[in-house]
């Protein structure tokens, strides 16, 4: 007997919406759905009828799984890296006049992550030459998407006025444009 996953695609839905209220809306709602569905066509390929539950039942255990799966993968990449930032936040301190003025004279320091301690000074004052030197919007997306709690590009798009494709292609051209300038 075939299951219609087509029939328990409001689960899907439901599931996702519910992780991500609880996420804080910190993913994009049409991601959430997509591995909701990629967990439910998971279900209909495992699902053993002759064992007496309900496909609806399996489905919604399978997709949940799914979802919470990818919300890990993705939160994970974000956790290290703010507690290597944090870590390294800690243990340096400015110890003298010049690198309190460096990190005084550090354009928008706010917005350019931790990461940057682990950055020797030169290629640090290279990096924010670099970024001073693409266009403005592109120099915003960067600092919002890099800064301490960043936003996803679907909240770049709307704080910017376009489309979180026009903001990813924004975001890769900028990145080319540093590696080319940082390389140089």
């Amino acid at each position: 007997m075939a299951v219609d996953v087509l029939e328990h695609v409001g689960i899907v839905k439901a599931i996702a919406n519910r992780i991500n209220l609880k996420t804080g809306k910190r993913f994009e709602a049409a991601d959430l759905v997509q591995e909701g569905m990629l967990g439910l066509l998971d279900a209909a390929k495992r699902y053993r009828p002759e064992l007496g539950v309900k496909f609806s039942t399996f489905a919604t255990r399978r997709v949940h799984g799914a979802i919470w799966d990818k919300v890990r993968e993705r939160c994970q990449g974000r956790r290290e890296m703010k507690a290597f930032t944090r870590s390294l936040n800690e243990r340096i301190e400015p110890d003298n006049a010049e690198s309190e003025e460096l990190w005084a004279n550090t354009p928008d320091a706010s917005a350019i992550n931790g990461l940057q301690a682990c950055l020797s000074a030169e290629m640090r004052m290279r990096l924010e030459k670099a970024i001073s030197m693409l266009p403005a919007n592109q120099q915003k997306l960067l600092a919002m998407y890099y800064a301490d709690e960043p936003l996803s590009m679907a909240e770049i798009g709307e704080r910017l006025g376009c489309s979180t494709s026009n903001v990813s292609y924004q975001h890769t051209s900028a990145m080319k444009t540093l590696r080319k300038r940082l390389a140089a």
